[in-house]
């Protein structure tokens, strides 16, 4: 068994889930130890992705519920996330206090060109 799935196998009996799967294992981009660092620490409780690469790319959306295992730059694994909401909103829509618990501070503002529309996920560390 893999570090990912022993990490996933713990969580499961702590909690005492079963038949629960997590529906992936991500880093997030570039920044991945210090975006990661956010979630253990509890500053970033939310994250977003952009809508269009969902239908690009063929991939579902994520729905409520759905676990993910958070990765380091190392492809360790660090925490469990779990998303309470999924909501679309256009980019000059999202809501200010979504954009405050992505936990980035200044960091929002540097891709706000980038994304025109968002799939938005409450997360929150389980």
């Amino acid at each position: 068994m893999n570090q990912i799935e022993s990490f996933w196998q713990r969580y499961c009996e702590l909690e005492g889930l079963e038949g629960v799967r997590y529906t992936e294992a991500f880093q997030f981009g570039e920044k991945a130890d210090w975006l990661a660092s956010l979630v253990v620490n509890g500053t970033k409780t939310a994250t977003c992705s952009s809508y269009p690469l969902y239908e690009i790319e063929g991939d579902p959306l994520p729905k409520v519920g759905d676990h993910q295992i958070v990765l380091d730059s190392q492809n360790q694994p660090v925490a469990i996330i779990k998303s309470y909401a999924i909501d679309i909103y256009p980019f000059n829509k999202v809501p200010v206090d979504f954009a405050l618990s992505e936990g980035e501070g200044l960091m929002m503002s540097g891709r706000r060109h980038i994304l025109l529309s968002l799939v938005v996920r409450y997360l929150s560390m389980v």
